[in-house]
Order: structure tokens, then sequence, then C-alpha cells
């Protein structure tokens, strides 16, 4: 094993370097003036063999095919141990490598440029780590990303390992969770030494700072609360609906803001907010933690709604089995479309090619180390007739979204989840959150619907002008070039009030996705006092997109 792990020994296998003349020679005993001049060929001998230095782009692959291939148990343990004795080797005989640019780097900087660390730390959350081994990432964490709290992040990824144990059939959380670790570990490791870590910004800061911008936007919506009110007034005075393209944005940026800040009031989740100081995270990484806390939270509902349906009975056999496939089959369809991705840079990308063809093979692997245990955990299903079955508690999700939240707070601190002294206070001081964030939501698609009731008469105008300038057009003489700047500028309009028309109905589609996913979040009192405004917006909604199916067809 210690051969193998050896990233020296290693690239001399491959046939990246050359091995060197160490064999010894046979002593034979020679007269004293002669022993000072045989010393001289040894000591030039070890000079050239310190001397060999590893190209960087043989060694990557192959520090990345060890992490791939060493991923569980003592293996794992050797393989992180021998690069921390790499890393922190100082001798002259220590190996170094040359870069693309020609420059010599270390073994640690070597490391940090591939994507071993992501590979060998993500493989953690697929088994839990016992206490030596969370000691052991805690070590190969400080050693090469130092500024990072390495106790912290060691912590959450073996607390995260030990809940997905316990949640086997959750097969998309087990991948969305790989993801999300891959990219912590990539924004961590390229974080700039030099530039200052994000501060936290508290919980009131960032409630106070979304209440100054939503004051703003409702202000500027004040002027055209009554025409949303009674659109007959804009059009008797020829105004049509009245309601511009800014005041659409508007009202979007409110719905998003209300958004937020009933997310932050909520003990599993920390909405978006700048950092005080620092570099911002990469919008991968934001994404793929969002991607497992959306994934978690589904997982929670389907907890909650099992927990009030039964009252804590026993989850039929047939109800596991389902939500069994549904994740499985979620979890395909995002590695499959990380497979059709990297097979497209592929494709695109020759110059890359050895490198996209290892994420190819590695995401592979997960796909068929997934249909293995799909296929034990439904075998396991099928051997339990006759006996009780119960999913995951509630509290289970709500402890998986708690460190999932750590690693977000260790690659954001202004993300980090406030206090629960200080969150309950601010529950209680915005109590009305709930509320304002329905009636934006609300106002936002009464807004949509008045702005798509002008797009009926604008296609009608545009295709009118065209019709008539085409005409002019065919007839020729001197209103041909007139005919031509109208027929441009007709086409022009109808194209922009279609793009208008496709983001109003993709704006109002968005913030109704987003009221469906937190009003089960909502308390039992706001759920029945809003349940009402609820249906409202579906009803507004349908209309909404039978206006679009009337302008699309005036197109047509």
């Amino acid at each position: 094993m210690a051969s193998t792990l050896n990233a020296f020994e290693l690239l001399q296998q491959a046939g990246g370097l050359p091995s060197g003349n160490k064999t010894k020679k046979k002593k034979t005993k020679k007269p004293a003036a002669a022993k000072e001049a045989d010393e001289a060929p040894v000591v030039q001998e070890q000079t050239t063999v310190d001397a060999e230095v590893a190209p960087e782009a043989t060694a990557v692959p192959i520090l990345e095919k060890s992490a791939r291939t060493f991923k569980t148990g003592s293996d794992r343990i050797k393989l992180w141990k021998d690069w921390i004795r790499q890393a922190t080797d100082r001798s002259a005989k220590a190996v170094k490598y040359k870069a693309a640019n020609g420059s010599v780097i270390s073994f640690r900087e070597l490391l940090l440029r591939s994507r071993a660390l992501e590979i060998t730390v993500e493989s953690c959350v697929t088994s839990p780590l016992t206490t030596e081994q969370t000691h052991n990432l805690q070590q190969l964490v400080s050693t090469f990303i130092p500024r990072v709290d390495a106790a912290a992040l060691a912590s959450s990824i073996a607390r995260l390992a030990e809940l997905l144990a316990e949640d086997s059939q959750s097969f998309d959380t087990t991948g969305a969770a790989q993801r999300a670790v891959h990219n912590v570990i990539g924004t961590l490791k390229n974080r700039d030494e030099a530039e200052p870590v994000a501060k936290p910004v508290s919980l009131q800061d960032r409630l106070a700072g979304i209440e100054r911008e939503a004051s703003k936007q409702q202000g500027f919506l004040a002027s055209v609360e009554k025409l949303v009110a009674d659109p007959s007034k804009a059009r008797t005075a020829g105004q049509g609906s009245g309601i511009s393209k800014q005041h659409v944005d508007s009202a979007r940026e409110l719905v998003k803001l209300y958004g937020q800040k009933f997310d932050l009031l909520q003990p599993d989740s920390a909405a978006a907010a700048k950092s005080s100081s620092g570099s911002e995270p990469s919008q991968a990484t934001i994404k793929a933690l969002e991607e497992l806390k959306g994934v978690i939270s589904n997982h929670l509902q389907d907890a909650r709604s099992v927990e009030d349906s039964v009252k804590g009975a026993a989850k039929s056999k047939e109800a596991q089995r389902a939500q069994a496939v549904a994740s499985l089959r979620r979890e395909e369809a995002v590695l499959a479309q990380q497979a059709s991705d990297i097979s497209s840079q592929v494709r695109a990308l020759e110059s890359q090619l050895a490198q996209l063809r290892g994420q190819a093979a590695e995401v592979e692997d997960k796909r068929v180390r997934l249909q293995q245990r799909q296929a034990a955990a439904l075998e396991a299903l099928g051997a339990t007739t006759g006996r009780k079955m119960s999913g995951l508690s509630a509290q289970h999700y709500h402890e998986e979204l708690a460190a999932t939240q750590q690693l977000l707070a260790l690659v954001d601190p202004s993300r980090a989840a406030a206090p629960s002294d200080q969150l309950a206070a601010a529950q209680d001081e915005h109590g009305n959150t709930a509320a304002a964030y329905m009636a934006s939501v609300r106002n936002l698609l009464q807004m949509s619907s008045s702005s798509l009731s002008d797009v009926p008469g604008k296609v009608l105008f545009c295709r009118q002008r065209i019709s008539q300038a085409e005409k002019l057009s065919s007839l020729g003489g001197l209103g041909k070039e007139k005919s031509a700047k109208t027929l441009s500028e007709s086409e022009k309009l109808l194209a922009d009030t279609m793009r208008h028309c496709e983001e109003v109905v993709a704006g109002a589609h968005a913030a109704l996705e987003g009221m469906r996913r937190r009003f089960p979040a909502f308390s039992p009192e706001q759920q029945a006092e809003l349940s009402q405004a609820a249906y409202e917006i579906e009803d507004m909604m349908s209309h909404i997109k039978g206006q679009h199916e009337l302008a699309s067809g005036a197109v047509r």
C-alpha cells in the first residue's frame, strides 16, 4: 500500500520519472589516497536524484485516481497520512513538481491544484466516520486548508454522514450531499489567503436591510395601487393597464425580499446575505448547498405529512417503496444530467479531454453504486412483508438541515444561522411576515395579470403595421424605404412585447412556486388565516396562463 500511495513512486511506475540508479556497488579495498576521489561520484549521483522534478500534468491524474480508488476504511486513512507526510516534508529529498508555466511547486500546491482533496472528502459522506477517522479528516483539512476551522468542518461532515447512514433509502440526499461537500472543499481551498474572512451579519441587521429595501419598493408601487385595484380607471384615461415593466419588476423584487425575510425567520434556513468583507463563495457552491437543503426539505415535508396523517403510525411498505423509487429517480436524473453535461464538454474541449473523462468516469461510478444500493434497498423492503415499518421522523431531517447549514456557514459566515434566543425574539417582532409575504405574491400576480391584458392589443397593433408595411414594400417606389423601416420597427416591438410577456409569466410562476414551498412552514394558525389567499393566488395563476395562451395565439 505504501509504495502505491507515494506520489514519487507512482510517477516512476507510470513512467513519468526515471527511477534513478541507486544500486549499491560491491565495496573493494582501495588505497587511502584514492578514497577521497571515490566520494565525489557518490555525492553527484545523489544530487542527480534530488534534482528530479515531476511534471504536474502527469502527477495530477495519478493523485485524483488514488483519491477515487481509496475511498473507504484503512486505505483512505493511509492515503491521507501519506499526503500529509509529503506536504510537510521539508528535506532536500522532497519531490518537486513542474507546473505548466515552468515554475516549480511543492506537493501541497500540487494537491490543491488537483481535485483529489474534493474527491476524497466527498467520499466521507457515504458512510459514517469513527472518532479516529474524523480526527484524521481534521488533520488532512488543517494541513492543506489551514485558514479553515478544520474541527468544525470535519465535525459537520461526520455528522452529515451519520445522519445519511440512517437515511439509506434517500438516494438523492446522498448524491446531493456529495456534490455539496465537493464544492465546499473546492471553494475553501481556492480562497485567497490574503483576503479577509467574511464576518457574520447579525439577524437583526439582515432583517433591517430587507425592510429598508422593501420600503423603497413599496413606495415606488404606491402610485399604481389604485390602478391594480381598479384597472378600468387607467383604461378610461387611455393608459392601457397603467402597469409598466418597471412596476412588475418592482413587485417581483418585493416578493423576493419578503421571501428572504420569511426564510431568515425559520430555524432550518438562512437567506442569502452579502458578506461584510472578504470574497463571496462561488455560485456553484451556494447552488449545490441549496440543492442539498432543497432535497432534505422535500423529505422533511414527506415526513411531516406522514406524521400528521397517521399520527406516528408505521408507514406502509408500499409507501416506503414508492418514496425510495422516487428518490432514486430524482438522483438518477441529476447524475444523468451531469454525465450529459460532462460528455458535451469532452466533445467541445479537446484540450481538457483527459481531465473531463476522469470526471465522467467518476459520475458513472456513482451511478453504478447508486443502482447497487437501490437493488439492495428494494430487496430489503421485499423481505419485510408482515412487519411494521416506519420512516424517519421530521426531527431527523431537521438535524440533516442543521448539519448542512453548518457547512454553508463555513463557506460563507454571513449565512450562519442565528442563535435560538435571537431568532425567537425576531419571530415575535416580525410575526406578520407570512401575511406580508402572501400579500406581495398576490400583488405581483395582480400586476402581472394587468400587464398581460395589454398584450393582445399590442400584438394586434404590430401585426397591422407589419401587414401595411409589407403591402407598401411590394408596391415599390418612394415608399419602399419607409415601409422597410416601419416593418423593422414593428417586428422589433412585437418581439419585445412577447419577450416581456414570457418574463411576466415566468416571474409569476416562480412566485407561485415559492409560495407553495413556504406555505407548509407557516404555523397552523397562519395556514388557517391565509389559506383563502393561497387559493386565490392559484386561481390568478390559472388566469395568467390563459392570458399567455391568448397572447401566443394572437401572434400565430
